[in-house]
């Protein structure tokens, strides 16, 4: 049997305070999207808004987007020897879509850590940093809603999400969503992170990336603005022990991407 997919509330379904934090988070970020994490957390009543209270200062500083473009800078190294592909899709929207998991998943993993250091009692407040200057992103290629999408599909997605980790998980990652229409596509990506595993690059890079996040994330403390429920301290340590991976390896496996459907 396989595993349960991780819950979400989706973009489209999003209400009450959910809207404006997903429109803060898309400003703060600069992309046109939500991550998974964050709306993982948003089917858990209470969870995204303390989340939110403690990253937003954060999220809106100079430091934590370095640091994130520094991460990304590390993926770029990965080797690749594939060809340049057309998947027949619109170029500046498929570029658009993977710059957006570039710039989000090193920022997202640290933001992890920063909430599970605070759940821990690192707390400390460190003095506000520079606003950051953030580019807007724009036109990427639409999620598909995995509710609505043929089983066929969601266990082609399945089967790629064990390429990437060697195991049937809970998460299937949001880039290959947007890709879900394009049979094409998905061989591409499914070829790219198999070549990238042959050399054992993913593993190795995504281990170096979590190590720089982790160290990033240390400098960036935050004193949360009241304590978490319960609930939500279960499901941001679970998050924690399950998300960083599919960030790393993805953002390496994204950068990858850049270049093959150049």
């Amino acid at each position: 049997m396989s595993t349960p997919i991780l819950a979400e509330a989706p973009e489209h379904a999003a209400t009450g305070e959910t809207v404006a934090i997903y429109a803060d988070l898309r400003a703060a970020l600069g992309v046109p999207l939500v991550n998974l994490v964050f709306r993982n957390m948003a089917a858990i009543p209470g969870c995204l808004s303390w989340a939110w209270s403690c990253l937003r200062p954060i999220y809106t500083g100079e430091a934590i987007h370095c640091a994130g473009a520094e991460m990304a800078a590390l993926a770029a190294t990965a080797r690749l020897n594939a060809a340049p592909i057309d998947i027949e899709m619109p170029n500046v929207a498929v570029a658009a879509t993977l710059e957006s998991y570039i710039r989000a998943n090193p920022i997202n993993l640290m933001g992890l850590e920063i909430l599970k250091r605070a759940l821990a009692g690192a707390g400390g407040e460190d003095p506000p940093g520079t606003p950051a200057q953030v580019m807007p992103i724009s036109a990427v290629l639409p999620m598909a809603d995995i509710a609505r999408l043929p089983a066929a599909t969601v266990a082609r997605l399945r089967d790629m999400a064990h390429i990437l980790h060697g195991e049937d998980g809970p998460v299937i990652p949001s880039v290959f969503r947007h890709f879900a229409a394009a049979p094409r596509a998905l061989d591409a990506i499914s070829q790219v992170m198999r070549d990238l595993k042959a050399g054992n690059q993913l593993d190795e890079l995504g281990h170096r990336l979590a190590e720089h996040g982790r160290a990033a994330a240390a400098r960036l403390r935050v004193q949360p603005p009241s304590p978490p429920n319960p609930e939500t301290m279960r499901v941001i340590e679970s998050l924690a022990a399950i998300l960083p991976s599919n960030m790393t390896k993805m953002t390496v496996v994204a950068v990858a991407l850049r270049r093959v459907f150049a």
